[in-house]
């Protein structure tokens, strides 16, 4: 394969919000989004009417409006990860996350401007420094700060243990300082993310916020829903993790066991293990099409998220755009407000279990908080991501020519 040449190159192994970021681009701008495997739409409209498990699955992996013509794909990542899987073999994610980016520099020059995710940008950095606008795109705030918060954590709760929480060590902490110091600037998904950078000492002006969005199309409010008025359901979406909060969830849920008609829906993954703990007032509905996540999600009154460590979460816009109100922290990286939500401080059962019974007592406040969170949402689709997007690479591009 002979080297290619592009104004703008896009990457992410995986996916993220990056095929979003692609798509904006690919309005104004020739683009090249290099990931491991993108599914066409043509192709997946076939495989539907046959399979609609295998739909679901490679819809994960497809976007129904970036054309095919910007993209690149290197499966041989991913191939190899399915392939060692099958052989029961650990595979390293930060060993394929180079072998990915040594792909990149092998098979194209160096654009104009190449937006990289981190993990996954350290190498191509060093190989095009001087000779690229980098642009690193946080997706989570820095692991050096997730450690402080950790700490903090063990500290205000002796219950707690070290090993309850996943502290970020080498080579991962190595990855990201040599990222941050090659960037010529760092996308911030969210203003904590923002503030995780600040705290490590990064310039402010190296730094751009740009939050995320939410799919209006899927996450809009039905007209004429009934929820179950003998019921009081919260919801928790992503992955049921101790990060996330799923020990405060099961602290919370022992307190409210005298609030029989108090429910918690679980939208992700959670082990068995985890399910054990809880008693039939949980309900864990796995990971599930979005279509279906908004249809279960609306039914529910409120959201709760006490994550002690986030980047810019899509569970809380997909609530909020649904009208309903969140519970979550500040290091959620969230769009909420006093007005369309409870912010509670991290690692505080007691705060999530005042602010849960608070708005149980009072359905007036739900449901304006509801209408806020709601009209708030509104702001923050992907189209509003793309424009700002495009903007900033506009500017960029003026500044070089």
């Amino acid at each position: 394969m002979l080297k290619k040449r592009y104004d703008i190159i896009t990457c992410h192994p995986s996916k993220h919000h990056f095929y979003e970021q692609a798509h904006a681009l690919s309005q104004k701008f020739n683009i090249r989004f290099l990931t491991s495997v993108y599914v066409p739409r043509l192709l997946l409209n076939v495989i539907k009417p046959f399979s609609k498990k295998l739909y679901q699955f490679l819809s994960k992996k497809s976007h129904p409006r970036l054309d095919t013509k910007y993209v690149v794909t290197h499966p041989a990542t991913e191939i190899d990860i399915f392939w060692k899987k099958l052989r029961g073999k650990n595979y390293n994610y930060y060993d394929g996350n180079k072998k990915f980016q040594h792909w990149v520099t092998k098979n194209f020059y160096p654009p104009k401007i190449f937006i990289g995710v981190d993990t996954a940008s350290g190498h191509i950095f060093n190989q095009w420094k001087g000779k690229s606008f980098l642009i690193l795109d946080l997706v989570i705030a820095l692991p050096q700060y997730r450690n402080k918060v950790y700490q903090q954590a063990l500290q205000d709760n002796t219950a707690l243990k070290p090993e309850d929480f996943h502290f970020s060590t080498e080579p991962e902490l190595s990855i990201y300082k040599q990222e941050i110091e090659l960037a010529d600037l760092i996308l911030c998904g969210s203003e904590f993310v923002k503030s995780s950078c600040l705290d490590y000492g990064i310039p402010e002006e190296r730094l751009k916020v740009i939050e995320y969005g939410v799919d209006l199309d899927i996450f809009k409010p039905s007209f004429f829903l009934q929820k179950d008025i003998n019921k009081f359901k919260m919801a928790f979406v992503g992955n049921f993790s101790i990060r996330k909060g799923s020990l405060l969830m099961e602290e919370l849920m022992k307190r409210l066991v005298t609030y029989p008609n108090i429910e918690l829906h679980v939208f992700g993954k959670a082990d068995q293990e985890q399910q054990k703990r809880f008693a039939s007032n949980t309900i864990f509905h796995g990971f599930i099409p979005q279509q279906i996540l908004k249809e279960r999600l609306e039914l529910c009154n409120i959201m709760v998220f006490p994550t002690y460590f986030e980047g810019s979460a899509y569970a809380v816009y997909q609530s909020m755009s649904l009208g309903l109100p969140v519970i979550t922290t500040p290091n959620c990286g969230s769009i909420i407000d006093e007005h369309s939500g409870i912010i509670i401080p991290v690692n505080d059962a007691d705060a999530l279990e005042n602010a849960v019974i608070k708005l149980y007592n009072e359905p007036f406040t739900v449901k304006t908080m509801g209408q806020a969170a709601h009209e708030k949402a509104q702001h923050y689709s992907w189209d509003a991501y793309g424009e700002k997007i495009r903007s900033l690479v506009s500017g960029i591009l003026e500044k070089q020519n």
